[in-house]
């Protein structure tokens, strides 16, 4: 059988004293793609029509009116839906004092308490005509 042979290792030392070293050639320059040209960035300019700016701005004024009018509309329908209630809590407090006043009287009673005061009856009264 055959012994594998012991691998030899060689030690290679660089060294240089003084002015020993020798100038190394540059390389020759290999040929690749070209690089492309580093474009300076263009400032994108965006021109806005003056007439545009006044009409979003007009836009914007009136949104905020609107919204505005939209609060104090939603204001005076709570205000009127108060006064609805108030109004409708008065008459009827209203109808119920005139059932009280229409039930609380009777006629009976009326005639007996002018009759005590002094009353005559319409039959009793004398009356005068001044034209003859």
């Amino acid at each position: 059988p055959r012994v594998a042979a012991k691998s030899e290792v060689k030690y290679i030392r660089y060294y240089t004293a003084g002015s020993a070293a020798r100038e190394i050639a540059p390389l020759a320059p290999q040929r690749t793609q070209p690089v492309p040209k580093v474009r300076k960035a263009r400032k994108i300019l965006i021109y806005i029509d003056p007439v545009a700016i006044v009409g979003v701005v007009t836009a914007v004024f009136m949104m905020i009116c609107m919204a505005i009018g939209l609060v104090r509309l939603n204001s005076l329908q709570a205000q009127a839906a108060a006064m609805n209630d108030y109004v409708l809590q008065l008459e009827m407090e209203n109808a119920d004092m005139d059932r009280q006043y229409h039930e609380s009287y009777n006629l009976a009673d009326i005639e007996q308490t002018a009759i005590a005061l002094g009353m005559v009856p319409a039959q009793q009264v004398t009356h005068i005509n001044l034209a003859d």
